[in-house]
Protein backbone atom coordinates (compact mmCIF):
# COMPACT_ATOMS: atom_id res chain seq x y z
CA UNK A 1 0.00 0.00 0.00
CA UNK A 2 1.13 3.59 -0.74
CA UNK A 3 0.50 6.46 1.69
CA UNK A 4 0.63 9.92 0.10
CA UNK A 5 1.43 12.46 2.80
CA UNK A 6 0.75 16.12 2.10
CA UNK A 7 2.05 18.61 4.68
CA UNK A 8 0.84 22.19 4.68
CA UNK A 9 0.69 25.31 6.85
CA UNK A 10 -1.12 28.63 6.31
CA UNK A 11 -1.72 27.93 2.60
CA UNK A 12 -5.39 26.85 2.48
CA UNK A 13 -6.00 27.73 -1.17
CA UNK A 14 -2.78 26.06 -2.35
CA UNK A 15 -3.60 22.96 -0.31
CA UNK A 16 -7.11 22.75 -1.78
CA UNK A 17 -5.75 23.09 -5.34
CA UNK A 18 -3.23 20.37 -4.59
CA UNK A 19 -5.90 17.99 -3.30
CA UNK A 20 -8.02 18.66 -6.40
CA UNK A 21 -5.08 17.72 -8.64
CA UNK A 22 -4.41 14.55 -6.69
CA UNK A 23 -8.08 13.53 -6.70
CA UNK A 24 -8.16 14.00 -10.48
CA UNK A 25 -5.14 11.74 -11.03
CA UNK A 26 -5.22 7.95 -11.58
CA UNK A 27 -3.91 7.53 -8.03
CA UNK A 28 -7.41 8.22 -6.65
CA UNK A 29 -8.77 5.09 -8.34
CA UNK A 30 -6.33 2.75 -6.57
CA UNK A 31 -7.46 0.58 -3.67
CA UNK A 32 -3.80 0.47 -2.61
CA UNK A 33 -3.42 4.20 -2.00
CA UNK A 34 -4.37 6.58 0.80
CA UNK A 35 -4.02 10.35 1.09
CA UNK A 36 -3.14 11.92 4.43
CA UNK A 37 -3.22 15.70 4.84
CA UNK A 38 -1.14 16.95 7.77
CA UNK A 39 -2.05 20.53 8.69
CA UNK A 40 0.73 22.02 10.80
CA UNK A 41 -1.30 24.14 13.21
CA UNK A 42 -2.67 26.57 10.60
CA UNK A 43 -4.86 29.33 12.07
CA UNK A 44 -7.44 28.69 9.34
CA UNK A 45 -8.60 25.11 8.88
CA UNK A 46 -9.80 23.94 5.50
CA UNK A 47 -12.77 21.60 5.16
CA UNK A 48 -12.52 19.45 2.06
CA UNK A 49 -15.74 19.28 -0.02
CA UNK A 50 -17.37 15.85 0.04
CA UNK A 51 -17.98 16.08 -3.71
CA UNK A 52 -14.24 16.34 -4.21
CA UNK A 53 -13.39 13.27 -2.15
CA UNK A 54 -16.22 11.01 -3.32
CA UNK A 55 -15.98 11.68 -7.05
CA UNK A 56 -16.58 9.03 -9.69
CA UNK A 57 -13.86 6.38 -9.80
CA UNK A 58 -12.44 7.40 -6.42
CA UNK A 59 -11.38 4.30 -4.48
CA UNK A 60 -8.68 5.61 -2.17
CA UNK A 61 -9.14 6.81 1.41
CA UNK A 62 -8.55 10.44 2.37
CA UNK A 63 -8.01 11.75 5.88
CA UNK A 64 -7.10 15.20 7.19
CA UNK A 65 -5.26 15.65 10.50
CA UNK A 66 -4.76 18.92 12.37
CA UNK A 67 -1.50 18.86 14.32
CA UNK A 68 -0.45 21.22 17.10
CA UNK A 69 3.20 20.97 16.01
CA UNK A 70 3.87 23.66 13.39
CA UNK A 71 7.26 22.31 12.26
CA UNK A 72 7.52 20.10 9.19
CA UNK A 73 9.78 17.62 10.92
CA UNK A 74 7.35 17.37 13.82
CA UNK A 75 4.50 16.67 11.43
CA UNK A 76 6.47 13.96 9.64
CA UNK A 77 7.26 12.29 12.95
CA UNK A 78 3.51 11.93 13.50
CA UNK A 79 3.06 10.22 10.13
CA UNK A 80 4.00 6.71 11.27
CA UNK A 81 1.16 6.78 13.82
CA UNK A 82 -1.39 7.85 11.20
CA UNK A 83 -0.69 5.72 8.13
CA UNK A 84 -2.49 2.48 7.35
CA UNK A 85 -0.67 -0.50 8.97
CA UNK A 86 -0.53 -2.13 5.52
CA UNK A 87 1.43 0.76 4.01
CA UNK A 88 4.80 -0.18 2.49
CA UNK A 89 5.86 3.22 1.16
CA UNK A 90 5.06 6.87 1.88
CA UNK A 91 5.20 9.53 -0.81
CA UNK A 92 6.00 12.89 0.80
CA UNK A 93 4.72 15.97 -1.03
CA UNK A 94 4.46 19.67 -0.38
CA UNK A 95 1.42 21.64 -1.53
CA UNK A 96 2.95 22.65 -4.88
CA UNK A 97 4.26 19.34 -6.23
CA UNK A 98 2.18 16.66 -7.98
CA UNK A 99 3.35 13.22 -9.16
CA UNK A 100 2.88 12.36 -12.82
CA UNK A 101 1.31 8.92 -13.35
CA UNK A 102 -0.42 6.98 -16.12
CA UNK A 103 -1.84 4.15 -14.01
CA UNK A 104 -3.15 3.86 -10.43
CA UNK A 105 -0.38 1.67 -8.99
CA UNK A 106 2.52 2.92 -11.13
CA UNK A 107 4.40 4.55 -8.24
CA UNK A 108 4.00 1.64 -5.83
CA UNK A 109 5.14 -0.86 -8.46
CA UNK A 110 8.29 1.18 -9.16
CA UNK A 111 9.14 1.61 -5.48
CA UNK A 112 8.71 -2.10 -4.76
CA UNK A 113 11.51 -2.83 -7.27
CA UNK A 114 14.15 -1.50 -4.86
CA UNK A 115 16.06 -3.74 -2.48
CA UNK A 116 15.48 -3.41 1.30
CA UNK A 117 18.75 -1.51 1.78
CA UNK A 118 17.25 1.51 -0.02
CA UNK A 119 15.13 3.45 2.43
CA UNK A 120 14.46 6.70 0.56
CA UNK A 121 13.84 7.40 -3.16
CA UNK A 122 14.41 10.83 -4.71
CA UNK A 123 12.02 11.93 -7.45
CA UNK A 124 12.83 13.36 -10.88
CA UNK A 125 11.34 16.82 -10.38
CA UNK A 126 10.39 19.22 -13.14
CA UNK A 127 9.64 22.85 -12.28
CA UNK A 128 6.93 24.78 -14.08
CA UNK A 129 6.87 28.56 -14.24
CA UNK A 130 3.57 30.22 -15.25
CA UNK A 131 2.93 29.89 -19.01
CA UNK A 132 6.17 27.93 -19.57
CA UNK A 133 7.08 24.34 -20.35
CA UNK A 134 8.26 22.35 -17.30
CA UNK A 135 12.03 21.94 -16.95
CA UNK A 136 14.11 19.87 -14.56
CA UNK A 137 14.89 21.86 -11.44
CA UNK A 138 18.10 22.33 -9.50
CA UNK A 139 18.92 20.76 -6.17
CA UNK A 140 19.59 17.38 -4.71
CA UNK A 141 22.66 15.13 -4.82
CA UNK A 142 23.21 11.42 -5.49
CA UNK A 143 22.07 10.59 -1.94
CA UNK A 144 20.19 13.79 -1.06
CA UNK A 145 16.53 14.26 -1.98
CA UNK A 146 14.62 17.43 -2.67
CA UNK A 147 12.05 17.55 0.10
CA UNK A 148 9.17 18.73 -2.12
CA UNK A 149 8.71 15.14 -3.40
CA UNK A 150 10.34 11.90 -2.31
CA UNK A 151 9.38 8.41 -1.15
CA UNK A 152 10.37 6.70 2.08
CA UNK A 153 9.72 3.17 3.28
CA UNK A 154 7.05 3.09 5.97
CA UNK A 155 9.44 0.97 8.04
CA UNK A 156 12.03 3.77 7.81
CA UNK A 157 9.84 6.59 9.15
CA UNK A 158 11.80 6.42 12.39
CA UNK A 159 14.55 8.30 10.51
CA UNK A 160 12.68 11.51 11.26
CA UNK A 161 13.54 11.01 14.94
CA UNK A 162 17.17 11.34 13.92
CA UNK A 163 16.63 14.82 12.50
CA UNK A 164 17.11 18.08 14.37
CA UNK A 165 14.21 20.53 14.52
CA UNK A 166 16.80 23.29 14.84
CA UNK A 167 18.10 22.43 11.35
CA UNK A 168 14.79 22.85 9.56
CA UNK A 169 14.61 24.97 6.44
CA UNK A 170 17.49 24.95 4.00
CA UNK A 171 19.32 22.05 5.66
CA UNK A 172 16.38 19.67 6.13
CA UNK A 173 17.19 17.63 3.00
CA UNK A 174 20.79 17.11 4.12
CA UNK A 175 19.64 16.30 7.64
CA UNK A 176 17.22 13.64 6.34
CA UNK A 177 19.92 11.97 4.27
CA UNK A 178 22.27 11.98 7.27
CA UNK A 179 19.57 10.35 9.42
CA UNK A 180 18.97 7.69 6.74
CA UNK A 181 22.70 6.89 6.67
CA UNK A 182 22.90 6.63 10.45
CA UNK A 183 20.14 4.01 10.25
CA UNK A 184 22.23 1.98 7.81
CA UNK A 185 20.07 2.71 4.75
CA UNK A 186 20.72 4.28 1.36
CA UNK A 187 19.02 6.98 -0.70
CA UNK A 188 18.51 6.36 -4.43
CA UNK A 189 17.23 8.37 -7.38
CA UNK A 190 14.47 6.94 -9.59
CA UNK A 191 13.47 8.77 -12.79
CA UNK A 192 10.26 6.71 -12.86
CA UNK A 193 9.11 8.71 -9.83
CA UNK A 194 8.25 11.83 -11.82
CA UNK A 195 6.77 15.01 -10.35
CA UNK A 196 5.95 18.56 -11.45
CA UNK A 197 6.42 21.45 -9.05
CA UNK A 198 4.74 24.80 -9.70
CA UNK A 199 7.10 27.66 -8.94
CA UNK A 200 7.30 31.42 -9.33
CA UNK A 201 10.10 33.45 -10.91
CA UNK A 202 13.02 33.64 -8.49
CA UNK A 203 14.53 36.97 -7.52
CA UNK A 204 17.90 37.62 -5.92
CA UNK A 205 17.42 38.01 -2.18
CA UNK A 206 20.52 38.34 -0.01
CA UNK A 207 18.51 37.59 3.15
CA UNK A 208 17.30 34.35 1.57
CA UNK A 209 20.89 33.47 0.67
CA UNK A 210 22.05 34.35 4.17
CA UNK A 211 19.50 31.98 5.74
CA UNK A 212 20.53 29.28 3.26
CA UNK A 213 24.17 29.71 4.22
CA UNK A 214 23.66 29.71 8.00
CA UNK A 215 21.30 26.71 7.91
CA UNK A 216 23.82 24.77 5.82
CA UNK A 217 26.74 25.81 8.02
CA UNK A 218 24.92 24.73 11.17
CA UNK A 219 24.31 21.36 9.56
CA UNK A 220 27.98 21.03 8.53
CA UNK A 221 29.02 21.99 12.07
CA UNK A 222 26.71 19.33 13.53
CA UNK A 223 27.07 16.44 11.06
CA UNK A 224 30.46 16.56 9.37
CA UNK A 225 33.40 14.54 10.75
CA UNK A 226 36.02 16.69 12.44
CA UNK A 227 38.62 15.79 9.80
CA UNK A 228 36.48 17.27 7.01
CA UNK A 229 34.71 20.12 8.76
CA UNK A 230 37.08 22.88 7.66
CA UNK A 231 36.87 21.92 3.97
CA UNK A 232 33.08 21.50 4.18
CA UNK A 233 32.58 24.96 5.70
CA UNK A 234 34.87 26.51 3.09
CA UNK A 235 32.89 24.84 0.27
CA UNK A 236 29.53 26.09 1.59
CA UNK A 237 30.93 29.59 1.95
CA UNK A 238 32.30 29.60 -1.59
CA UNK A 239 28.97 28.38 -2.97
CA UNK A 240 27.06 31.13 -1.17
CA UNK A 241 29.44 33.86 -2.34
CA UNK A 242 29.30 32.52 -5.88
CA UNK A 243 25.49 32.56 -5.82
CA UNK A 244 25.61 36.12 -4.57
CA UNK A 245 27.67 37.00 -7.64
CA UNK A 246 30.69 37.97 -5.58
CA UNK A 247 34.37 37.25 -6.12
CA UNK A 248 36.75 37.67 -3.22
CA UNK A 249 40.47 37.17 -2.79
CA UNK A 250 42.03 34.62 -0.46
CA UNK A 251 42.68 37.24 2.23
CA UNK A 252 39.02 38.27 2.31
CA UNK A 253 37.96 34.63 2.21
CA UNK A 254 40.02 33.89 5.33
CA UNK A 255 38.29 36.79 7.09
CA UNK A 256 34.91 35.33 6.15
CA UNK A 257 35.98 31.93 7.48
CA UNK A 258 37.01 33.46 10.82
CA UNK A 259 33.63 35.16 11.19
CA UNK A 260 31.78 31.94 10.34
CA UNK A 261 33.77 29.83 12.81
CA UNK A 262 33.10 32.38 15.57
CA UNK A 263 29.36 32.23 14.86
CA UNK A 264 29.31 28.44 14.77
CA UNK A 265 31.09 28.17 18.13
CA UNK A 266 27.98 29.75 19.65
CA UNK A 267 25.63 27.04 18.30
CA UNK A 268 24.28 24.37 20.70
CA UNK A 269 25.97 20.98 20.94
CA UNK A 270 24.52 18.62 18.28
CA UNK A 271 22.03 16.01 19.53
CA UNK A 272 23.16 13.36 17.05
CA UNK A 273 26.65 12.00 16.34
CA UNK A 274 28.50 13.25 13.26
CA UNK A 275 28.71 11.11 10.16
CA UNK A 276 31.76 8.97 9.51
CA UNK A 277 34.17 10.17 6.78
CA UNK A 278 32.78 7.54 4.37
CA UNK A 279 29.20 8.60 5.09
CA UNK A 280 30.08 12.26 4.64
CA UNK A 281 31.64 11.53 1.25
CA UNK A 282 28.42 9.75 0.25
CA UNK A 283 26.34 12.71 1.44
CA UNK A 284 28.33 15.31 -0.50
CA UNK A 285 28.44 13.15 -3.64
CA UNK A 286 32.24 12.82 -3.56
CA UNK A 287 32.02 9.02 -3.25
CA UNK A 288 29.87 8.80 -6.40
CA UNK A 289 32.22 11.11 -8.32
CA UNK A 290 35.25 9.08 -7.24
CA UNK A 291 33.71 5.83 -8.48
CA UNK A 292 32.61 7.19 -11.87
CA UNK A 293 35.78 9.14 -12.61
CA UNK A 294 38.19 6.38 -11.49
CA UNK A 295 36.56 3.96 -13.95
CA UNK A 296 37.20 6.32 -16.87
CA UNK A 297 40.77 7.16 -15.84
CA UNK A 298 41.49 3.42 -15.60
CA UNK A 299 40.53 3.15 -19.29
CA UNK A 300 43.25 5.65 -20.23
CA UNK A 301 41.27 8.89 -20.18
CA UNK A 302 43.83 10.77 -18.11
CA UNK A 303 43.63 14.29 -19.60
CA UNK A 304 40.28 15.59 -18.43
CA UNK A 305 38.54 18.98 -18.60
CA UNK A 306 35.56 20.13 -16.53
CA UNK A 307 32.68 21.74 -18.42
CA UNK A 308 29.45 23.42 -17.29
CA UNK A 309 30.74 23.88 -13.75
CA UNK A 310 28.19 23.96 -10.95
CA UNK A 311 28.42 24.32 -7.19
CA UNK A 312 29.92 20.83 -6.90
CA UNK A 313 32.87 21.47 -9.24
CA UNK A 314 35.45 21.54 -6.37
CA UNK A 315 34.41 18.01 -5.37
CA UNK A 316 34.78 16.80 -8.96
CA UNK A 317 38.22 18.43 -9.17
CA UNK A 318 39.20 16.54 -6.01
CA UNK A 319 37.95 13.23 -7.45
CA UNK A 320 39.97 13.84 -10.62
CA UNK A 321 43.16 14.56 -8.64
CA UNK A 322 42.69 11.47 -6.48
CA UNK A 323 42.22 9.30 -9.60
CA UNK A 324 45.51 10.57 -11.03
CA UNK A 325 43.96 12.55 -13.88
CA UNK A 326 45.52 15.69 -15.33
CA UNK A 327 43.11 18.61 -15.31
CA UNK A 328 43.31 20.62 -18.54
CA UNK A 329 41.32 23.38 -20.23
CA UNK A 330 38.37 22.33 -22.44
CA UNK A 331 40.18 23.65 -25.55
CA UNK A 332 43.45 21.82 -24.71
CA UNK A 333 42.55 18.56 -26.49
CA UNK A 334 41.38 16.56 -23.46
CA UNK A 335 40.75 12.80 -23.63
CA UNK A 336 37.42 13.41 -21.93
CA UNK A 337 35.28 16.17 -20.48
CA UNK A 338 33.45 15.71 -17.19
CA UNK A 339 30.29 17.57 -16.28
CA UNK A 340 30.93 19.85 -13.32
CA UNK A 341 27.80 19.12 -11.28
CA UNK A 342 26.29 16.35 -9.17
CA UNK A 343 22.72 17.72 -9.14
CA UNK A 344 20.56 14.98 -10.73
CA UNK A 345 18.28 17.22 -12.79
CA UNK A 346 21.05 19.44 -14.19
CA UNK A 347 23.22 16.39 -14.83
CA UNK A 348 20.56 14.40 -16.70
CA UNK A 349 19.62 17.38 -18.89
CA UNK A 350 23.27 17.95 -19.81
CA UNK A 351 23.83 14.27 -20.65
CA UNK A 352 20.79 14.19 -22.94
CA UNK A 353 21.87 17.45 -24.60
CA UNK A 354 25.55 16.59 -25.12
CA UNK A 355 25.39 12.85 -25.80
CA UNK A 356 28.61 10.83 -25.40
CA UNK A 357 30.98 13.10 -27.38
CA UNK A 358 31.92 16.79 -27.36
CA UNK A 359 34.45 17.93 -29.98
CA UNK A 360 35.79 14.37 -30.17
CA UNK A 361 36.26 13.99 -26.40
CA UNK A 362 34.23 11.52 -24.40
CA UNK A 363 31.64 13.09 -22.08
CA UNK A 364 31.87 11.74 -18.54
CA UNK A 365 29.05 11.90 -16.04
CA UNK A 366 30.41 12.16 -12.47
CA UNK A 367 27.45 10.09 -11.36
CA UNK A 368 24.99 7.73 -13.04
CA UNK A 369 21.71 6.96 -11.23
CA UNK A 370 21.58 3.22 -10.42
CA UNK A 371 18.64 1.09 -11.51
CA UNK A 372 16.97 -1.29 -9.07
CA UNK A 373 17.91 -4.91 -9.67
CA UNK A 374 14.41 -6.02 -10.69
CA UNK A 375 14.03 -3.19 -13.23
CA UNK A 376 17.52 -3.94 -14.61
CA UNK A 377 16.48 -7.53 -15.26
CA UNK A 378 13.38 -6.34 -17.11
CA UNK A 379 15.50 -4.07 -19.34
CA UNK A 380 17.97 -6.88 -20.02
CA UNK A 381 15.15 -9.23 -20.96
Amino acid sequence: MLSIILTTRNRPHAMLRQVRRLCASPLASSHQTELLILDRNSPERVVLPATLLDGPGSNWSVASHFLEDSTRIGALRHARHLIDPRSRWCLMLDDRTVPVVDSPDQILDALDDWDPGVGVIAADIYEKLPHQTPRRGRGGLPEVVRDCAYAIRSSALGCFDGMSVELHGFASELDLSAAVMRDGLRTAFDARLLAIRRVQERTTDTRHLGRWLMDRLRFVHAASPASQQHDAIALMLRIALRRAGRWIGEHDFEAWQTIVHERLEQTPTPLHPPLSPKQWDRLTGLASAREAIAAHVARGRTRVAIIEEGDDAPLIQRALREAGATLVAPDDRPDAVVLGTLEPGVLLDAMFRLGDKKRGAAVISPWTPPMPLIASRRVAA
